[in-house]
């Protein structure tokens, strides 16, 4: 027992378990879930939780640009390579994004998938889209091996799916407010 928190050991006398005095559990290798008593898993093994805040940001695939912002708010939770990201962002001026148009900024980068599986390791869910110019981002997925999520919207019933472009961004202040969640898979 070290100051006032309760020390397990093993037989080498490495700590496998403290309890602070304040009750917290501290497992520094992890704690392994659905297996028998004894039977170690790495792919069972919960060794990673993490909670915290991220700045997203609004980028054109061919250059970023600079862009200036009233609103830009994001928190996650990550728990095993499992990330939830929450958000808003709210534009006021727009400076020098060309191509289509993505949020940038995740706090992780996104796991890569086998080839032809892009976007398969997330996407996010649009809460709310306001005062953007053309058309709103309703959904999207995030691209692989990157911090990025390429925004999505459909022109029609039964339509196809379209990328965003910068065109369809809103200018002036208080445009472009969107909230939304991500959900994806990060390698680490």
């Amino acid at each position: 027992m070290s100051d006032d928190s309760l020390d397990l050991r093993t037989g080498n006398n490495s700590t496998a378990l403290t309890i602070d005095a304040s009750g917290h559990a501290i497992i520094p290798a992890g704690v392994t879930l659905g297996t028998a008593a004894g039977v170690y898993s790495a792919d069972n093994t919960l060794d990673d939780y993490e909670e915290g805040t991220w700045t997203p940001v609004y980028e054109g695939t061919s250059d970023a640009g600079s862009n200036t912002y009233d609103k830009q708010l994001g928190y996650y939770t990550k728990i095993g390579n499992l990330v939830t990201a929450t958000l808003r962002i709210r534009t006021d001026a727009l400076s020098g994004m060309t191509g289509n148009l993505r949020l940038a900024g995740l706090p992780f980068s996104v796991r890569n998938l086998a080839a032809g599986f892009d976007g398969a390791a997330g996407g996010i869910v649009v809460h709310r889209a306001e005062n953007f110019g053309v058309n709103y981002p309703a959904f999207g997925y995030v691209s692989d091996n990157t911090s990025t999520v390429i925004l999505s919207y459909v022109s029609a019933i039964n339509a196809d799916p379209s990328s965003l472009t910068i065109a369809d961004l809103g200018t002036g202040a208080n445009a472009n407010d969107m909230m939304a969640t991500i959900t994806y898979s990060t390698a680490t």
